[in-house]
């Protein structure tokens, strides 16, 4: 299992002092075995704990962290095809060779606000999942349908063999398209752990039919993520900003139980979820979370620390704790990676 920070922001504070705060963080992730830092994007018109510039906020930490960087996700259809090709390049210059791009397609409201062709959704984002490996080879340029670049980039990426791209969705063709194009296959804060599991096993067949070993395919999985000590401290510390987090989704509609129905923000969303959707709790509860999300076929958890406007020394807390009392409970399921750069 591999470990990766996620990071949410909090609209009512400056964002500088906030990166100030990640840095530190990610410092302590690194000593508890983190691999990576993860941040998504979100073009918000009022309150969002995502950016509108993910890739922005991820070269300004570059330089001062250690741990791999990431998006889950950039939303792909708001992008141009060669500006998101030559940031991306750029990134990986300046961190060494340590991005890592995650891409989805994003959702109606989104598709909708900008005036986005919903039928030019899915064959564009096919074109760009093949443009992008082959122009930051060097190939002259890029002829499809719906991606058109001419000539070269520069600079190239460092990785050998491009940057590494993850798949995000929630449907059955995300898996297909990240077993044909990506390094892995990545599920959303909404995507519950049975459809993750589900999901999961089409991913590993559709390698194995693109003549890949499904053993070495990656699922991962953005999780909310609350520790402290006692259970009472969980209902202190803990319960209230992941709360926050589910009723943010569940006013987009985003959460439904595995009956179907679309949960609303006024229900108890911690309770009915569980670590269907997030991996709070003690260090024991946390462990067994971890062991269930190993057993279920996940290989990356990319966890919410800071979600729900959570606080810095909340924050700090649980990463003390998750090193220090969950780490020496997972055994071997949390070697520690060897780090880049």
């Amino acid at each position: 299992m591999r470990f990766g920070l996620f990071c949410d922001f909090d609209w009512e504070r400056p964002l500088g002092a906030q990166i100030d705060e990640i840095v530190e963080l990610a410092e302590l992730a690194a000593e508890a075995g983190f691999e990576s830092l993860w941040t998504g994007e979100n073009l918000p018109d009022g309150d969002s704990p995502l950016l509108p510039s993910p890739l922005l906020f991820l070269a300004s930490v570059a330089r001062q962290v250690r741990l791999r960087l990431g998006t889950g996700i950039i939303l792909a259809p708001l992008r141009q095809p060669y500006r998101l090709a030559y940031d991306s390049a750029v990134l990986d210059q300046i961190s060494d060779g340590r991005f890592v791009l995650g891409l989805g397609v994003g959702a109606p409201p989104i598709w909708n606000r900008f005036g986005i062709e919903k039928d030019e959704i899915a064959p564009a984002f096919d074109e760009l999942l093949e443009a992008l490996p082959r122009l930051w080879a060097g190939e002259p340029g890029f002829q499809g349908e719906h991606v058109r670049i001419n000539g070269a980039l520069w600079p190239q990426p460092v990785q050998e063999g491009g940057i590494p791209i993850w798949v995000a969705g929630r449907v059955k063709r995300a898996t297909r398209r990240a077993a044909a194009h990506g390094e892995a296959f990545y599920v959303s804060t909404p995507v519950r752990l049975d459809e993750t599991e589900a999901l999961g096993r089409d991913y590993r067949e559709q390698l194995e039919r693109h003549g890949k070993d499904p053993a070495a395919g990656r699922v991962a999985a953005n999780r909310i993520f609350g520790l402290a000590e006692t259970e009472a401290d969980v209902a202190r510390f803990v319960e209230p900003y992941a709360t926050n987090v589910l009723r943010t989704y569940a006013g987009l509609g985003a959460l439904r139980t595995d009956d179907g129905v679309t949960r609303t923000p006024d229900e108890d969303l911690f309770r009915i979820f569980g670590d269907e959707l997030q991996i709070v709790g003690t260090p024991d509860a946390v462990a067994e979370s971890i062991r269930r999300y190993a057993d279920a076929g996940v290989t990356d958890l990319n966890f919410r620390l800071l979600g729900g406007q959570t606080p810095f020394d909340v924050a700090r807390r649980a990463l003390e704790l998750f090193r220090d009392e969950v780490v020496p409970r997972l055994g071997a399921l949390a070697e520690r990676p060897v780090l880049a750069g």
